[in-house]
């Protein structure tokens, strides 16, 4: 059975439409501090990625590459299909000799080594390497990057002793 129509569950002080805070209450017209004009640029670095410039270039709040932006000023339209990219490998250096349009499977190939790392980095998976046990000195292939200075046979010894621990510290809590 819930409360009759009309009655809230709760006792509120404030009745619906009364205006409390008043100073401290949001008012229209003003802008926020932290506005930022058309044609400012921050630099953002996204997922990982490098640092780029971005630069606002209308309201509210429409931002493209600073890339993009310069491309586009020196009278350069970019087709569906393709990408400015920065030849010297600088992000941040947005001058026009140093930016080109390639096809995104093109700019794909430039950059395979660095996207091949950057997904084997998030997997946590890394390239083979032979490496001496800090326990035992015994050399192992390490791949995957938790645990990398003990050998298998070492960190299975490790868990156990671990596990050992746990069981004492559990049945002396139980003893007292």
């Amino acid at each position: 059975m819930g409360f009759p129509k009309g009655v809230l569950s709760s006792p509120c002080p404030i009745k619906p439409g009364e205006h409390r805070g008043v100073v401290t209450e949001f008012k229209k017209g003003s802008v926020p501090n932290n506005k930022m004009p058309v044609g400012s640029v921050t630099i953002r670095i996204h997922k990982g990625d490098k640092p780029r410039a971005w630069i606002k270039v209308a309201e509210p709040n429409v931002w493209i590459p600073r890339a993009v932006h310069v491309w586009m000023q020196h009278g350069g339209t970019i087709p569906k299909g393709f990408v400015v990219h920065h030849d010297n490998g600088d992000t941040t250096d947005d001058s026009i000799t140093n930016l080109k349009l390639t096809t995104r499977g093109a700019h794909r190939l430039m950059h395979h080594a660095d996207i091949e790392v950057a997904r084997l980095s998030s997997m946590r998976i890394l390239p083979e390497k032979v490496l001496p046990c800090s326990k035992c000195g015994s050399l192992h292939k390490r791949k995957y990057a938790s645990n990398p200075q003990l050998c298998p046979e070492c960190r299975k010894d490790a868990a156990r002793e671990n596990k050992r621990r746990y069981k004492q510290r559990i049945r002396a809590a139980y003893r007292q």
